[in-house]
């Protein structure tokens, strides 16, 4: 094991307080980079304590032993399945997790924008150092209001009260970031983006690793017989919300099915909008081309999927990192991505995969999956790409930069 890192003017061993939203039953990257973190840091020999104010029983199974977890379990306990309700529940709860804070944490980490009110209490009270790890600002308040929207259902009274809010979180949001004395982010786009609106003048780029399992299980049965040996598959994994566009993925697939028959659509994961996702897939008479594998409750599995694919699509706009493409490019999966945001680190035209403007219609991403499918010695070719190109995120790395921008934080 990594000998622990020492704080050179005191002497002992980091104690790190993470705040961090709720760990819902369906986890997409976010959660991915929060676990690992804690267990790289753990690893380096530093005291972490979690403080979240809901995470369930199958949930914390992901958390490594050596982590103590606090807060009040069940609070605010609900089983909403609307979306934007949650981000709200998150953004209420998030300061009941400073009570148990201990005075002796060197250094007290804030992650992502539902926990930017426990930060503007903790900064107002308490005054120490603190570092905020800004996943992406709250995008129902900036950029993303209409699909915030329709994540809640569009109904009427959402249409009124949504602006209403984000006009007011926005001063809050923006007035609450300055408070921090460090700002983190994933990707280039991001820094411009928060610096701009934060008024930052510092933030760092800290992107996550990606490490292939060393052993990938044979898919599911049932999965393996549909995608069959002779499938062009692409495969898209995260959160089933408005957002993703993954309704736009089965529409490309429809395209491409029409010249590319042998073509599949893997969609893994869970989320809100499952149940719309399938209507659509039958309406549109592809059940035998959109695959629905169900919440995958072992992260290393959903490697296999990716191993079992050719491209993968992600067409959320302004990503903030997209954490699957670099999992799916280690597995020799490369990128059809929108540009702007993480993406636009990540993906090379011509290399690794191929960005479009979030303006690209249906029909001419289509023709670029078509080409990529027709084309055996491209799509090796991108292949290789988005292995290398993936094999310089690394997850330890990752740790040790984030560890030194803490320690500079707290001098």
């Amino acid at each position: 094991m990594t000998q622990p890192l020492k704080l050179p003017y005191r002497g002992k061993r980091l104690k790190i307080s993470h705040i961090c939203p709720q760990f819902k039953e369906v986890h997409g990257g976010g959660e991915t980079v929060l676990f690992r973190l804690f267990r790289e840091f753990a690893d380096l020999g530093y005291d972490n304590v979690v403080h979240t104010f809901k995470i369930s029983g199958s949930m914390s199974a992901f958390m490594d032993d050596r982590v103590t977890v606090k807060g009040p379990p069940g609070l605010l306990e609900h089983n909403i399945k609307n979306p934007l309700l949650e981000s709200l529940i998150d953004l209420v709860g998030s300061p009941f997790t400073l009570f148990k804070v201990d005075k002796d944490s060197d250094m007290v980490c804030f992650y992502t924008e539902t926990t930017v009110p426990a930060m503007f209490f903790y900064k107002l009270f308490v005054r120490k150092p603190c570092v905020y790890y800004c996943f992406q600002p709250p995008r129902f308040a900036y950029d993303a209001m209409e699909s915030s929207v329709a994540s809640g259902g569009g109904s009427r009274l959402f249409r009124i009260l949504v602006p209403l809010f984000s006009a007011f979180y926005r001063k809050f949001d923006t007035f609450t970031a300055k408070m921090a004395d460090k700002i983190v982010v994933f990707s280039g786009g991001y820094k411009e983006w928060v610096e701009r609106l934060y008024g930052a003048k510092d933030a760092r780029v800290l992107p996550p690793g990606v490490e292939r399992p060393a052993n990938l299980r044979p898919l599911p049965g049932e999965i393996a017989e549909k995608i069959g040996p002779e499938s062009k598959v692409m495969v898209f994994s995260g959160k089933f919300v408005t957002k993703k566009n993954i309704d736009r993925a089965i529409n490309i697939v429809e395209l491409v099915s029409k010249k590319i028959p042998e073509v599949k659509l893997l969609l893994v994961g869970d989320g809100p909008e499952r149940e719309n996702l399938k209507t659509l897939t039958r309406e549109k008479e592809l059940e035998n081309t959109v695959i629905f594998t169900g919440f995958v409750d072992n992260n290393d599995d959903v490697f296999s999927y990716y191993n079992a694919s050719h491209l993968a699509i992600l067409l959320e706009k302004n990503v903030s990192f997209g954490l699957f493409l670099t999992e799916a490019a280690i597995c020799g999966a490369p990128s059809v991505a929108f540009e702007g945001g993480g993406p636009s680190d990540i993906v090379k035209n011509g290399y690794n995969g191929q960005l479009f403007s979030e303006d690209a219609s249906d029909e001419r991403i289509a023709d670029y999956v078509t080409a990529c499918f027709s084309d055996p010695a491209l799509l090796e070719n991108l292949r290789k790409g988005a292995i290398e190109s993936a094999e310089r995120y690394d997850w330890r790395s990752f740790a040790k930069s984030y560890a030194d921008i803490i320690i500079e934080t707290i001098k």
